[in-house]
C-alpha cells in the first residue's frame, strides 16, 4: 500500500498488526473494537486454522491511503446484514447521524492527549507529532486535555500483554510458524527459547541482564515470558477484565470521546535492527487489552535534526 501498488488492504490487530506497519509505511489503518466486524474465514496460524483465545480475539480491520478509505471499508464492513453470514457477530452498522454530529459539532467532542509512557519515553519526532496533532484538533473546534494512566497501570497492562502473548504462542503457533519453514525474526527465536529454557538458564539470564547489562525492564520481561499453571493464568486473565472496567471508567470520568496516543516511540527503523527496537510495543497493547477501537493517522515527516 505504500508503494500504491494496492488501493485498500485488510488485517487483523492482536497486539499492533494494523498499526504498526500503518505507522511505518506511510499508510493508515483502523482496528474496530474486538468482534465488531466478522473474523469468518480469517486465516489462523493453526493446524485447525481457528482462533482458539476467545478473551484476547485478533480484531479485523481495514488499512486504506487516507481516512476516507478506512470509512469506506468500515461501511462495507459493518454491513447491517452481516449476522446473515456471520450469525456470530451482533449487528452494529455505520451510525451516518453519529458520524454527521462529531464534524459538525467539535466543541461537544473533548478529546484526551496520552503524550508518552512513565517507562519508555519517545523520540523528538514522535512528541512534536503529538504536539501537532493536539493543535489541529483545537484549530478544528475541538477540546483537548491531558490525559495518564497511573504507572502501575501500565505496569499491569504490560504483564497481561506479555504472560499472554507467552502461554498462547506456546500452544504451537511458534512451532507451527517453525514447521511451515518460514524464516523465523531473531526476536522470536529467542523468544521462543526463553519459554522453554529450564530454571537454570533463566536465572543465569537474570542475572546477566540485571546485573551486568543493568537491565531492569528487560529483567522484568524475561520473568513474565515463561508458561503460567491453569489457576495463575486463569488469575491473569481475570484481571485483564477487571482492568478493562477501570480504563473504561476512567475514560468516562475525565470526560473524553478519544484518546491520541503515540503508536511507537520512534519511527519506522531499518531490519538490521529489528532484533532490538521491534520489541517495544508499550502504547498498543491498551487497545487489545480493553478491546477499544484505534485507529493510525499520519501526522508529519521525521526531520534530520530528531534521527
Amino acid at each position: 500500500m505504500g508503494a500504491r501498488c494496492v488501493p485498500i488492504g485488510i488485517g487483523s490487530d492482536a497486539g499492533g498488526s494494523l498499526r504498526f506497519p500503518a505507522a511505518f509505511c506511510g499508510v493508515y489503518s483502523f482496528k474496530p473494537t474486538q468482534t465488531r466486524f466478522s473474523s469468518k474465514g480469517m486465516g489462523v496460524m493453526s493446524k485447525i486454522d481457528f482462533q482458539l483465545f476467545n478473551h484476547f480475539p485478533a480484531a479485523f480491520g481495514a488499512f486504506g491511503k487516507s481516512v476516507p478509505d478506512l470509512i469506506t471499508q468500515t461501511k462495507v464492513l459493518a454491513d447491517p446484514d452481516i449476522h446473515e453470514i456471520d450469525c456470530l457477530t451482533t449487528p452494529a452498522p455505520w451510525n451516518e447521524q453519529l458520524f454527521a454530529d462529531v464534524k459538525q459539532n467539535p466543541s461537544k467532542i473533548r478529546i484526551g492527549i496520552l503524550e508518552e509512557s512513565p517507562h519508555l519515553p519517545v523520540s523528538a519526532a514522535v512528541k512534536r507529532a503529538i504536539a501537532e496533532t493536539e493543535a489541529a484538533c483545537r484549530r478544528l473546534g475541538y477540546e483537548t486535555v491531558k490525559f495518564k494512566f497511573a504507572a502501575e497501570d501500565w505496569d499491569l497492562m504490560r504483564d497481561i500483554f506479555m504472560c499472554v502473548a507467552a502461554n498462547e504462542l506456546n500452544k504451537g503457533t511458534l512451532k507451527e510458524l517453525s514447521d511451515s519453514g518460514e524464516k523465523m525474526m531473531p526476536n522470536l527465536k529467542t523468544f521462543r527459547m526463553l519459554l522453554n529454557s529450564n530454571f537454570i538458564t533463566r536465572r543465569f539470564l537474570d542475572f546477566a541482564i540485571g546485573t551486568l547489562m543493568n537491565n531492569p525492564r528487560g529483567v522484568k520481561a524475561l520473568r513474565k515470558c515463561r508458561i503460567m499453571p491453569e489457576l495463575e493464568y486463569a488469575t491473569l486473565v481475570k484481571k485483564r477484565y477487571n482492568l478493562c472496567h477501570k480504563m473504561a471508567s476512567q475514560w468516562k470520568e475525565a470526560g473524553i470521546t478519544a484518546l491520541i496516543s503515540p503508536t511507537y516511540p520512534h519511527c519506522a527503523f531499518k531490519s538490521k535492527n529489528a532484533d532490538v527496537l521491534s520489541t517495544l510495543a508499550e502504547y498498543t497493547p491498551f487497545w487489545n487489552i480493553t478491546g477499544f477501537p484505534v485507529g493510525v493517522m499520519q501526522v508529519t515527516k521525521v526531520k534530520e535534526d530528531e534521527q
